[in-house]
C-alpha cells in the first residue's frame, strides 16, 4: 500500500515538474512560428517571449538575435524542471513565481486566455509540489 501511494505521489510529481518543460517548448515553438511570419501561437507560452517576438517584428529585425533571446528567456525554466524532477521544493516555487510574473505581461495585454492557461499550467505545477511535499511527509512517516 505505501508503495503505491508513493508511485502515485512520484507521478503526480513528476507530471507537475515537466510543466516547465512544456513551457519552455511552447514559447520557443511561439517563438518561431512568430518570427517566421505565422499567425498562429501556442497559449501556454511565456510572455516575455512574445513581447520579444513582437518587438522583433516590429523593427524588422529577423530571426536571429529575437530567437536567442527567446531561448534565453525560455531556457531558464530547464532548471526548474530538472530541479523540480529531484524534489527541490524551492524549484517549484521559484518556477511558480516567475512564470507568474511571466503572466502578468498578459494582463497588461489583456489577453485573457493566456492568463487562464498561465493560471491552469500553475495549479497544474502546484499539483506537483503539493505531490512532492506529501511524499516528504510519507517518507519520514508523518502520514498514515
Amino acid at each position: 500500500m505505501l508503495a503505491a501511494a508513493k508511485l502515485v505521489l512520484t507521478k503526480r510529481l513528476q507530471s507537475g515538474a515537466n510543466w516547465f518543460f512544456w513551457i519552455v517548448g511552447l514559447s520557443l515553438g511561439n517563438s518561431v512560428i512568430a518570427l517566421s511570419g505565422g499567425g498562429k501561437r501556442f497559449i501556454v507560452g511565456l510572455g516575455i517571449t512574445s513581447v520579444v517576438d513582437a518587438v522583433a517584428q516590429e523593427a524588422k529585425m529577423g530571426m536571429g538575435v529575437p530567437l536567442i533571446l527567446a531561448v534565453i528567456a525560455a531556457g531558464i525554466f530547464i532548471p526548474f524542471g530538472l530541479l523540480a524532477r529531484r524534489r527541490r521544493r524551492w524549484a517549484f516555487l521559484l518556477g511558480m513565481l516567475l512564470y507568474g510574473l511571466d503572466g502578468l505581461l498578459f494582463v497588461l495585454m489583456k489577453d485573457m486566455l493566456s492568463i487562464g492557461f498561465h493560471l491552469l499550467v500553475l495549479y497544474f505545477i502546484y499539483k506537483g509540489l503539493k505531490a512532492n511535499d506529501q511524499l516528504s511527509a510519507l517518507e519520514r512517516g508523518d502520514l498514515p
